[in-house]
C-alpha cells in the first residue's frame, strides 16, 4: 500500500493526502466489488472530477464538504490501520 501511495505521489506535483480506505475482503470476488464501488463513487462525484472523465488523470477530485463527508462515513482512517496520511511533499521528494 506504502509503495502505490508513493507511485501516486511520484506523478503528482501536489501533494497527496490518503484519506481513507475501503478494504473489500468479503466474497468470492473482493475486487470485482472494489471496481464496481469505484465506478459507483465515479458516477456519484462525477461533478469534481478535476479532468476530463474516461481520461487518465479523472481520478483526481476537487475536494468539497459533500466529498469529504462521504469519506468519513464509508471508510478507515489512515491512521486506524498504521498508515501515513501524507507520503512526502513533492517538493520535497528525491
Amino acid at each position: 500500500m506504502t509503495r502505490r501511495f508513493r507511485q501516486i505521489q511520484s506523478s503528482n506535483h501536489e501533494t497527496i493526502e490518503l484519506l481513507g480506505i475501503i478494504a473489500f475482503t468479503e466474497g468470492q470476488y473482493p475486487t470485482r466489488l472494489a471496481e464496481v464501488r469505484e465506478r459507483e463513487l465515479h458516477i456519484q462525484f462525477a461533478h469534481l472530477q478535476r479532468f476530463k472523465a474516461h481520461t487518465r488523470a479523472s481520478e483526481w477530485f476537487t475536494p468539497s464538504p459533500e466529498l469529504l463527508s462521504h469519506i468519513a462515513e464509508i471508510s478507515t482512517p489512515p491512521e486506524t490501520l498504521n498508515l501515513p496520511r501524507l507520503v512526502s511533499s513533492p517538493i520535497n521528494r528525491k
